[in-house]
This record gives C-alpha cells, sequence and structure tokens, in this order.
C-alpha cells in the first residue's frame, strides 16, 4: 500500500502529511477513498486539485526513507460521479500518478481486484497507518454478512461492505481511510467510515470492490 499525503507538508519535512492509505492497482494508477480529496461543503461535490498531494510507496514506516522509497506527484484525481457525502456512498477515487512504477520492483507491486464478493466469515487483511501510528500496521477481521451490516446500519446500499470482530477491538481508525481491505490476496474494499475506531457490535465499513470494477475499468 502507499501513503498519500499532503505536498506542502511533505516536502517541508519527510514523513509529515500522511492523510490517506491507497492500494496500487496498475502502473500508474492508485485506488483510494473519495472523501480523502473532497472539498468541504461544496455542492456538488467537487476535488482537491492533483497538485496537492504526493504518493509515497516503499515505506512502512512514514517519517523514515529507504532505498526502496519511491515518490510520485499526482496527475490527476477522478472521484466517482455518485460519490455523496453525507452516506459516503460510492466512496471512490483513482489517482494517476505523474510516472510508471517499473515492472521489475520488488517491493511495489500492484494488487489485482477482486472479481466477485467472497463469502461472509472470509478472513481478511487491513492495513493502515490510522491513529498516529508512524509504523505501518496490519490486522486480520473477518468479512461480515451482507444483511447483519445492514441490520446493524439500519440501511446497507451494495456498495458498501462491512468486515470485522463483533467483539470489537480491531479495526481500522481515523488515518486509515482509503486503504485496503485484502481479502484472498485481492483488493476486495476500501477502508470507509465507522463508528469509533473497534466499538462492539459496529463492524466498519468499506468500499465493496467488485460491485465498482466496471468503473475502475472503464
Amino acid at each position: 500500500m502507499v501513503s498519500i499525503r499532503a505536498r506542502y507538508y511533505h516536502e517541508e519535512n519527510f514523513g509529515e502529511g500522511h492523510m490517506c492509505g491507497g492500494s496500487v492497482i496498475s502502473q500508474r494508477v492508485v485506488c483510494s477513498a473519495a472523501h480523502c480529496f473532497e472539498i468541504n461543503d461544496t455542492m456538488p461535490v467537487q476535488y482537491r486539485d492533483s497538485e496537492n498531494f504526493v504518493v509515497v510507496a516503499g515505506v512502512t514506516s512514514l517519517n523514515v526513507k529507504t532505498e526502496f522509497t519511491v515518490e510520485y506527484l499526482v496527475e490527476q484525481i477522478i472521484g466517482h460521479h455518485n460519490y455523496i457525502r453525507s452516506t459516503l456512498e460510492n466512496d471512490i477515487a483513482l489517482l494517476f500518478l505523474n510516472d510508471i512504477i517499473p515492472d521489475d520492483s520488488l517491493y511495489i507491486r500492484p494488487v489485482s481486484l477482486v472479481k466477485q464478493p467472497f463469502s461472509p466469515g472470509t478472513f481478511c487483511v487491513i492495513s493502515g497507518w490510522g491513529n498516529q501510528n508512524k509504523q505501518l500496521m496490519q490486522a486480520i477481521i473477518p468479512t461480515v454478512p451482507q444483511g447483519l451490516c445492514s441490520f446493524i446500519y439500519m440501511f446497507l446500499p451494495k456498495s458498501q461492505m462491512c468486515a470485522g470482530w463483533l467483539s470489537g477491538g480491531i479495526d481500522a481508525c481515523r488515518g486509515d481511510s482509503g486503504g485496503p481491505l485484502v481479502c484472498m490476496n485481492s483488493l476486495t474494499g476500501i477502508i470507509s467510515w465507522g463508528v469509533d475506531c473497534g466499538r462492539r457490535f459496529f463492524p466498519g465499513v468499506y468500499t465493496n470492490i467488485s460491485y465498482f470494477i466496471p468503473w475502475i475499468e472503464m
């Protein structure tokens, strides 16, 4: 995964400005959450200029640059045209980089996209630097049946899915938004929103990648 940062703060001091996570899905495209880039209170929704962001790949610690670290500018941000701020439906965006990630890179590789939803209870991995962690964190959580998740949140569209332990305690948190939910080595969800972090009976809500395959591949 990659760290998406506010360019101004990042250029002032390496390691600063982390805003959201993202997943490399091709040699020039990173997939993240639309809400990471929206301009608050604009109607219709507008997105910040791409030149305000930098994508940092090949890091596990936010403030440690190694020989494997690569930085990319963002040429274009395409947020989903039906993104809804109030419900975070269609919370997906594509970032087009200013250069190509080399085919022979050992540390930065595109993740495959899930084509069909996995069965409820599938164990998946979430990753991120959320809750002010400087070190990349990972956790294993199960997917939650869509019907149960829809019951918990009163309604959940097919464009969203849930994952997490109903007992609470392990969850994505602030700063993890846009990062990956990876199931069986495929990008299955994008960290989108939740009730607190790891709250009992409230699993995290993720953008359902399988629902957006036609849009991603347009």
